[in-house]
């Protein structure tokens, strides 16, 4: 099995992909498996701790429920959610987003609040706030990019939380991969997909957006700087998909027939399914003859030229 890690601002942008079609099967069988880790969830634009202050938090989990706490430290606290130790509720629904903060004099201030939120009537108000976007959203925006230094235009994706996704992605794991999608890295090509396939076990994509990412964290992770055509994307997550796909399909047992494996055998860009005479406007588009024929060394010929 191989274990694709994407690091991300947008998985949403991608992962209906990895959910359809191949890939779907392929997760399902056990042939791959797919984890997003988004930066803004390692940034530390998270309220500070504030002498003498306590702070009553709301977190949206990933069952669209609020988990509601208070501490006087929210970054600390939240990481513990992060971790599956903040609590059974965030650790079996995992945390995505602070919503909500709010800051008190008083430990009893605070638990007074944290009580009101957590009826009926508070949660209402939470989730009607929230939508309407009027919550004080610690997080909604975490900040992880900034102006480049030696001036110009764009911003580049901050080195530290692009480090710590990637962290929690490697963890103690081995024979990890790191590939850093950009327009100035090797081509990547049909021989690549084969051996990733054969050999990797994690293979970690790392999204650059905006003016890319700060070159420590490539340097730090060893990625290798990968490039999927001669053309500038605005993100990392095409090329993500990209390659899982070309590496997906070269797992043995992915494909139901081998002889699919275009590579292996020899394709042509024509290819021709029934009806053999299809009837559109007025007009009747046939089959190729050599293609009807049976004559398999005739075909193969047929094919070879229209690879050439």
């Amino acid at each position: 099995m191989i274990h694709f890690h994407i690091i991300t601002l947008f998985p949403e942008s991608i992962a209906c992909y990895f959910d359809a079609s191949m890939l779907k099967r392929a997760r399902q069988d056990g042939k791959i498996k797919v984890s997003f880790y988004n930066p803004r969830d390692y940034t530390n634009d998270l309220p500070a701790p504030r002498p003498g202050k306590y702070f009553v938090y709301v977190i949206r989990c990933s069952d669209d429920s609020f988990y509601i706490g208070q501490t006087q430290n929210v970054e600390s606290r939240y990481r513990l959610h992060q971790q599956g130790r903040g609590g059974q509720h965030t650790k079996k629904f995992s945390p995505q987003e602070l919503i909500h903060y709010e800051v008190f004099d008083t430990r009893a201030d605070a638990v007074d609040r944290e009580k009101k939120l957590k009826t009926g009537f508070g949660r209402k108000w939470l989730k009607r706030e929230w939508k309407a976007g009027r919550t004080r959203q610690a997080g909604k925006h975490r900040r992880v990019d900034q102006r480049p230094y030696g001036g110009g235009p764009g911003m580049v994706l901050e080195a530290e939380s692009v480090l710590k996704a990637a962290a929690k992605a490697i963890g103690r794991k081995r024979d990890v991969e790191v590939v850093f999608f950009s327009p100035g890295g090797k081509q990547f090509e049909q021989k690549d997909a084969v051996r990733i396939a054969k050999k990797a076990k994690h293979v970690v994509f790392l999204c650059g957006h905006y003016e890319g990412i700060d070159a420590r964290a490539v340097k730090i992770l060893n990625a290798k700087p990968v490039s999927v055509g001669p053309y500038v994307l605005t993100g990392g997550e095409l090329p993500a998909a990209l390659v899982a796909d070309a590496v997906t399909r070269n797992i043995k047992g992915v494909l139901g027939n081998a002889e699919s494996l275009e590579d292996s055998r020899i394709a042509s860009p024509e290819v021709y399914t029934r009806p053999e005479v299809l009837e559109w406007k007025r007009k009747k588009y046939r089959v190729p003859k050599v293609l009807v024929s049976g004559h398999h060394k005739n075909i193969e010929e047929w094919r070879k030229k229209k690879r050439t």
